[in-house]
């Protein structure tokens, strides 16, 4: 069973394994990307590392692979067999109650306390970095897009349009940054993926 998905730098490849960590889930960074690419896998697999909820997809290890010779980095991560909290919302034969909603609310909601605490913004909270166990357990994967509270900000807007916060009108494009990479956006990011949930129920 596998899923996987690319963009220019990136390759994600998510299957079931077997070996001496149980299930696990893989995510693979192809390394023909630059020096830069390698340097934020490298940040996220450190915070991965250091990130302990239940509600967050534990890091198991990462290692490097090859793959026709080519050189990649991966993510170790734990296998959530549902897949996608996308796939889930959209798939016709599952069906879940109001307390399912606000149970998975109050899931993600924990999730964003947490990360605060730890001074971490996810920048990139969508149905699809949200990942779901065999028991509908929710899981916020992804944290490639990650900004870390002593990060510079480089006024870049980093995550999928869809789910980013609209820049406030009149204020200054400084201003507009910080908004766009604090943790208020993840609020806003996740309000729209409640959304998506109740209006798919």
């Amino acid at each position: 069973m596998s899923r996987s998905s690319t963009n220019r730098k990136r390759k994600a490849i998510i299957e079931k394994s077997i070996d001496n960590f149980g299930d696990d889930g893989e995510k693979t960074f192809v390394g023909h990307g630059g020096f830069g690419d390698r340097e934020a896998f490298k940040k996220e697999c450190a915070t991965l590392e250091k990130l302990r909820h239940p509600n967050i997809v534990a890091y198991i290890r990462s290692r490097n692979v090859s793959d026709g010779g080519q050189q990649m980095l991966a993510i170790v991560m734990e296998f959530c067999e549902k897949g996608s909290l996308r796939q889930v919302l959209f798939d016709a034969k599952i069906i879940y109650s109001m307390r399912t909603v606000l149970t998975w609310s109050k899931q993600l909601f924990s999730v964003l306390t947490y990360l605060k605490q730890n001074d971490v913004i996810h920048r990139d909270i969508k149905p699809d970095n949200i990942l779901v166990t065999k028991n509908f357990l929710l899981k916020v994967g992804d944290f490639g897009s990650i900004k870390l509270k002593a990060d510079s900000c480089s006024g870049t807007f980093v995550g999928t349009l869809r789910y980013m916060s609209p820049p406030r009108a009149g204020e200054p494009v400084g201003r507009k940054d910080h908004f766009m990479s604090s943790h208020r956006n993840d609020v806003y990011s996740l309000g729209l993926v409640l959304w998506e949930i109740v209006e798919q129920r």
